[in-house]
C-alpha cells in the first residue's frame, strides 16, 4: 500500500469514527425527544401574507413516537410549512395497519383543508408504511412530495435475527408486504429517499428506490432526524413541489 492509498484509507476511517460517534449522541437526543410532546404547528407572527403550503403528514420510526419530529418541525415551519400532522402507532402495529392509519389521517386532513394533496415525510419503518399506503392503498393520488429518511425500502438485513417482533419481519425481502409492493410497479417520481452514510440500522443502499431522487448524507440512523443536511433536503423537496404547483397554476 502506497502513502497516498494509506492516507485515503486513514481519512475514511477517521470520517467513519466521527460519524458513528455523532450517531451515539443523536441516539441520546432521540431518547430525550421521546419524552417531549410533539409541538405541531407553530406559525410565526411574521408569516408572509398569502403564503399557503400543503399540509405535511409525518410518520415516525419503529419504537419512537411523534416527539421524533420536534427538531424537523422547527425547520419545516421556518420554510413555510405550518400545517403539520403526526401519525403515531405502537410496536405491535404492522406495515399494513400503519398504512391504513396514514390513509385515515390523510383523508381527515384533506376533508378539513382546501387542498387535494399532502406532503409526507417518514423515518425508518414509517417510510415503509408510507410506501405501502402510496403503492398499495392508492395514496399516490393524494401525495404531492414524499421524503423518506433511512427507510428500509429495499428490505433490512436485520430481519434474519431471532426474537424480533412480527411487524419488523414485514421488512424481509420475501415478506408479503414486499411482495405486494413489488407487484404494483408504482411511480416514485415525486419521492426523495435520504440515506445515512453511517447508518448501521438501515444501510444507505437499502434506503433508496431506483426511480426516486436519491440523497445520502453523512450521519447515522437517529441522526437523520436532526441532521441539518437531511432537514435541508426535506425542505427543498417540499418547496420544489410547491414551486411546481405554483408554476402550473399561473
Amino acid at each position: 500500500m502506497g502513502y497516498t492509498d494509506f492516507m485515503v484509507r486513514l481519512g475514511s476511517m477517521v470520517a467513519a469514527a466521527f460519524g458513528h460517534a455523532r450517531e451515539a449522541i443523536e441516539i441520546g437526543v432521540a431518547v430525550v425527544n421521546y419524552r417531549r410532546p410533539f409541538a405541531g404547528q407553530n406559525r410565526p407572527s411574521t408569516a408572509r401574507p398569502g403564503w399557503t403550503t400543503r399540509p405535511v403528514v409525518l410518520v415516525h420510526g419503529f419504537g419512537h413516537n411523534a416527539g421524533a419530529w420536534n427538531w424537523l418541525a422547527d425547520r419545516l415551519t421556518a420554510a413555510g410549512f405550518f400545517d403539520l400532522t403526526a401519525v403515531t402507532y405502537g410496536v405491535q402495529d404492522d406495515v399494513a395497519t400503519i398504512a391504513a392509519r396514514i390513509a385515515d389521517e390523510v383523508d381527515r386532513v384533506l376533508a378539513s383543508r382546501s387542498t387535494d394533496r399532502v406532503h409526507l415525510v417518514g423515518h425508518s419503518f414509517g417510510g415503509v408504511a408510507i410506501r405501502y399506503w402510496h403503492d398499495v392503498l392508492g395514496g399516490a393520488a393524494q401525495a404531492d412530495a414524499v421524503v423518506t429518511l433511512g427507510a428500509p425500502l429495499q428490505g433490512s438485513p436485520w430481519t434474519r435475527l431471532p426474537l424480533l417482533r412480527r411487524p419488523v419481519r414485514d421488512l424481509a425481502e420475501t415478506s408479503a408486504v414486499n411482495q405486494a409492493l413489488g407487484r404494483r410497479g408504482a411511480s416514485h417520481a415525486c419521492w426523495t429517499t435520504v440515506g445515512g452514510a453511517f447508518d448501521l440500522v438501515v444501510p444507505a443502499r437499502s434506503a433508496h428506490l431506483d426511480d426516486a431522487e436519491v440523497v445520502d448524507v453523512g450521519t447515522g440512523h437517529a441522526g437523520l432526524l436532526t441532521s441539518r443536511v437531511a432537514g435541508g433536503q426535506v425542505c427543498m423537496a417540499l418547496l420544489y413541489a410547491e414551486e411546481i404547483r405554483a408554476t402550473a397554476s399561473r
